[in-house]
């Protein structure tokens, strides 16, 4: 995304005074696979360990990058710089700049975090496993970050499952197949809340969210 690009040498500033949270919150969000998480995790200059972060996030999608500009919104307090960033990003930027915005209409409206998104899905859906069986169209669909659904799921499943998934050469052969493995609630469970952190927006959009 092109806004992490722009902030790029404000971003590496102000994080590498203290990355690992911003980084364990990437890993466990399903914003950077295992391996990626344990090479930026091994390099010891912490400016250095942002900048890595920022070029493998740069790379993915817009969805991707949005959840990482989600996280730098709810730590903004831990990085007090962060809010001067957030009140001088201009209003191109305002994925970035606004945690709330007024709407044509005069109401105030309040954009929540991917955390209270995931929070609030949670609470909606208490059948995990009837989720899946009523919006499977939906989500073989609209699902594409299947290999990072994957890496959040490798103590849920055996590796011998997800490598079948995987095996799949197209996101929603992959889907199909990791919905076929869904057949009791806990695992339900866990996948639904792996899709809630890698496909937040999509799990927003079938939830209305």
């Amino acid at each position: 995304m092109e806004i992490i690009k722009k902030h790029k040498v404000d971003l590496t500033g102000v994080l590498s005074a203290d990355p690992g949270p911003i980084i364990q919150r990437a890993h466990s969000r399903g914003i950077i696979t295992d391996r990626e998480y344990c090479k930026v995790k091994n390099i010891t200059d912490p400016e250095e360990k942002v900048i890595e972060l920022l070029d493998r996030i740069r790379t993915k999608s817009d969805q991707t990058c949005q959840a990482f500009l989600d996280i730098l919104r709810e730590v903004h307090d831990t990085y007090p710089r962060l809010k001067d960033l957030f009140t001088e990003a201009k209003e191109s930027d305002i994925s970035f700049s606004a945690a709330a915005q007024d709407t044509p209409d005069g109401i105030h409206c309040v954009v929540m975090s991917d955390a209270e998104k995931i929070k609030k899905a949670d609470s909606i859906v208490q059948d995990k496993l009837q989720f899946f069986k009523t919006n499977r169209t939906d989500l073989v669909q609209k699902v594409k970050n299947t290999r990072q659904l994957t890496d959040l799921l490798h103590q849920t499943f055996h590796k011998e499952t997800l490598d079948c998934v995987l095996s799949k050469e197209f996101p929603q052969d992959q889907m199909r197949k990791l919905m076929d493995f869904t057949t009791t609630e806990s695992v339900a469970k866990e996948v639904f809340l792996a899709l809630c952190n890698v496909e937040i927006r999509v799990m927003c959009e079938i939830l209305k969210i």
